[in-house]
């Protein structure tokens, strides 16, 4: 029984083993090329709406005490043909936050053309509202978050082009802000830190071709020969002229002396010796019977005379 349990404990595994088209997972890690953000402060004589950050070694978004939007852009996102897209996440590492211990933002799809030592909030790039999402993090401590964005990554492999994601507070695009605060994370010259974008993927089974079924080629006819008449052949006698000779009727193929096949013989023969055996046993039964009963006669005869 222990066996019988072990192999079922094994079965699912034998069968992933075995199976030859089993669902291959894989995923590609893509590093950002650009990353920088746009800063909204204007209070006379202050006025930053023009400055670049794209050399910073930081990329700061907030909503308090003013807007900052950032903007990131990776490498041309592929994975394999026929692959089929499981989920592409986000991941920045948060080191400075402020006002709050979460944030809630929209991330979405650049639209517009960009460049990481031009952009500033006066010429920041258009953008793909519709097509962002909503999320929320945690920034209570530093360390790597992580975002959903997979509907974006699908947008790229099928055709949109890759002009990097915007990453807004929320409230500045749809309704109003659940909360204040303001988040810095790594850009691109912090090395291993920058914002990176990891893509899971299946590879579809390979399918297993069916068999060709090579046709038959089909048997030629064999053309009937014609007969030629010539002048010199001699005159086909009249039917009624030509003896017919009567043709014996053959025995039947396997009968012995026209009555029975040779099978039919062994099936008698068989059946006979059947009916043999059983007449004996049934002789022989009949015999002991007959034998056992003036024993137990006399048995009984003695009992009663004692």
């Amino acid at each position: 029984m222990k066996r019988v349990k072990y192999l079922l404990f094994l079965l699912p595994a034998l069968i992933l083993l075995t199976y030859p088209n089993k669902v291959m997972a894989d995923s590609k890690t893509f590093g950002v090329v650009k990353d920088t953000f746009a800063n909204s402060v204007y209070n006379p004589p202050l006025d930053y709406r023009d400055n670049n950050y794209g050399g910073t070694g930081s990329v700061v978004v907030s909503n308090e005490p003013i807007d900052r939007f950032g903007y990131l852009w990776f490498e041309n996102i592929e994975i394999p043909e026929g692959a089929i897209l499981n989920q592409g996440t986000l991941k920045f590492y948060v080191h400075e936050q402020n006002y709050s211990g979460s944030a809630k933002l929209n991330i979405g799809p650049v639209s517009g053309d960009w460049e990481e030592n031009i952009l500033t909030w006066n010429n920041k790039p258009t953008i793909n509202q519709t097509q962002a999402v909503e999320v929320a993090i945690s920034i209570t401590e530093d360390g790597w978050k992580e975002v959903n964005i997979t509907s974006i990554v699908q947008s790229w492999l099928e055709g949109a082009e890759n002009r990097g994601i915007f990453i807004y507070p929320y409230g500045y695009l749809y309704g109003s802000p659940e909360s204040d605060f303001a988040f810095s994370f790594k850009s691109k010259e912090s090395g291993d830190l920058r914002a990176k974008l990891d893509v899971e993927y299946n590879l579809a089974p390979t399918p297993t071709p069916s068999p060709t079924a090579t046709p038959t080629p089909k048997a030629t006819p064999t053309p009937k020969p014609t007969a030629t008449v010539t002048a010199e052949e001699e005159p086909t006698p009249s039917p009624e002229l030509v003896e017919e000779t009567p043709t014996p009727t053959p025995e039947p193929e396997g009968r012995i002396l026209g009555l029975l096949s040779p099978g039919q013989i062994v099936g008698g023969g068989l059946v006979l010796l059947g009916l043999i055996g059983l007449g004996v046993g049934l002789g022989l039964y009949l015999r002991d019977k007959r034998k056992k009963k003036p024993v137990k006669e006399k048995k009984n005869e003695e009992e009663k005379s004692s």
